[in-house]
C-alpha cells in the first residue's frame, strides 16, 4: 500500500482550532484544539512526503557514490533506517532503490 501522494497541506478550521491536514480536499489527518507542539507536529507530518521523497534522492546518492566515507556510509544507513521506518518495512529489510 502507498501512501497519499504529496503535496500534503495544513489548513486551519474556520470554525475551530481545528487543523486539517489534507491532499487534494482528502483528509489525512485532523489535529483538534491544537497547542504548539501539535501544531509544529501537524506541520512534520504535512512535510513527510517530502522528506521521504529528499531521504530516498539522497540515500540513492550516496549509494552511488564511489570511494564513500564510513560518515557517507553512517549517513546511508540512518537515511535507509528512516526510510524503512516510513514505508513500515520490517528490521532487517532492505528497500530497492
Amino acid at each position: 500500500m502507498k501512501h497519499t501522494p504529496r503535496p500534503w497541506h495544513i489548513e486551519k478550521g474556520k470554525l475551530s482550532s481545528t487543523l486539517f491536514i489534507h491532499h487534494s480536499g482528502a483528509e489525512i489527518c485532523l489535529v483538534p484544539n491544537h497547542t504548539l507542539d501539535q501544531e509544529l507536529n501537524a506541520r512534520l507530518i504535512a512535510a513527510a512526503p517530502d522528506l521521504l521523497e529528499a531521504c530516498e534522492e539522497a540515500a540513492r546518492y550516496l549509494e552511488a557514490k564511489s570511494g564513500a566515507s564510513p560518515e557517507d556510509m553512517g549517513t546511508e544507513a540512518k537515511l535507509r533506517d528512516a526510510i524503512n521506518k516510513a514505508k513500515a518495512m520490517a528490521p532487517g529489510t532492505s528497500i530497492s532503490s
